[in-house]
């Protein structure tokens, strides 16, 4: 997926759930955004923005200094009840307790140049884990490991689980804490296949894994069978539906034979298909409405109040266009904010409102009621 040349890279933490949060700090080194909403959260750069349930409204959380921000990426992110940190991943590792940044370890081992990893908090074993990814150029390429946080020696490490050989590497996964079946679920992303010449062969996947206890007291991983799956893609967003007992997958990067259609073959470019895994099968919804077609950009389930909120990303600018793809360079960065009730998806619009952009990540603040994003790439 190509994402041309963006000036800036927009680091920031948003976080929605009744109150919306905006900072905006020179070069884009924006803080914590609050927005007095009941609806959605909207990210910008390198800072952290909040949604709550009153009005639509993003509002800055931090204006000032707010301790040692990450830098500004395209990071994986999850909320951490344990540690009550919304906590980032851009080399070293970083939290916030919705007010400030700290560091909560340096850039260190397999994970200092880590990108395009997928990252949950995975109630049953009680620690965030993080999965895959991609390393540097020139580097080992992609990667299939599995890392959980230490809360003793606030470091990541490796976890020990039983890993077929069916699960490959893989970057730009998705990945969702089942709560009702106490499971990690991960769908699809890019493989990884060396190459003679140098180099790597990406291609989308499309099989569904959970990480599960094995009941001797270790975790494994294991390959599903859906009768029904979604299409391979990369850069969709999961999140968990607390209400309905289900996952949720959203858009992605993948290809779409009815629409991208290039001499009779199938192309890739943005997705907007909403899909529901019930822990045995995926099921494909059909809301009356939808978003514009999109890729990379933030999602949260906002338990407060029952809505999946949905930030920027990459792909259609509402009007003539319904899909875009690299080849004729039609595809722009997003700034919308939509939110998905359960039935339906709404447009939300609010005053102020971040810049758009690519790649914010958003997680749902259990403590304060709040989504909360970070990061991307910004004009």
């Amino acid at each position: 997926m190509k994402l041309g040349s963006p000036a800036r890279r927009a680091g920031s933490l948003a976080i929605v759930g009744g109150v919306a949060v905006t900072a905006a700090c020179s070069e884009h080194g924006e803080a914590l955004r609050e927005d007095v909403s009941p609806r959605a959260a909207e990210p910008v750069a390198r800072q952290a923005s909040a949604l709550t349930g009153e009005v639509n409204v993003w509002k800055n959380a931090c204006t000032g200094v707010c301790g040692t921000r990450p830098p500004a990426s395209e990071a994986p992110a999850a909320f951490d009840p344990r540690l009550g940190k919304s906590v980032v991943l851009s080399g070293a590792t970083y939290g916030s307790d919705g007010k400030a940044w700290s560091t909560l370890a340096p850039a260190a081992g397999g994970l200092a140049s880590r990108g395009g990893a997928a990252m949950t908090f995975h109630g049953a074993l009680n620690a965030l884990i993080l999965f895959g990814g991609t390393g540097p150029v020139g580097g080992p390429g992609h990667y299939d490991d599995t890392w959980a946080w230490n809360y003793t020696a606030s470091a990541w490490g490796t976890l020990s689980v039983t890993k077929p050989v069916e699960l490959t590497v893989r970057n730009n996964a998705m990945m969702a804490y089942d709560a009702a079946r106490s499971a990690a679920v991960l769908f699809g992303g890019e493989s990884g296949t060396p190459q003679d010449g140098g180099g790597y062969q990406n291609s989308n996947l499309n099989d569904t894994w959970t990480l599960v206890a094995n009941g001797s007291g270790g975790w494994k991983w294991e390959l599903r069978s859906p009768a029904n799956r979604p299409p391979p893609r990369n850069n969709g967003r999961m999140v968990y539906d607390t209400a309905r007992s289900r996952v949720l997958l959203f858009g992605g990067w993948g290809e779409d034979p009815i629409n991208y259609v290039d001499g009779g073959a199938a192309k890739s470019g943005p997705l907007d298909d909403l899909w529901a895994w019930d822990g045995t099968n995926w099921t494909q919804l059909s809301p009356a409405t939808r978003p514009p077609r999109r890729t990379t950009f933030g999602m949260a389930y906002d338990k407060a109040r029952d809505r999946v909120v949905v930030f920027g990303g990459w792909g259609v600018v509402q009007g003539n266009l319904t899909y875009c793809d690299d080849t004729a360079n039609n595809c722009n960065r997003l700034g919308d904010t939509w939110e998905f009730d359960g039935v339906d998806w709404v447009k939300v619009t609010t005053t102020p409102s971040p810049s758009p952009r690519v790649g914010m990540n958003l997680a749902f603040d259990v403590e304060r009621g709040r989504t909360v994003g970070f990061g991307g790439w910004a004009d």
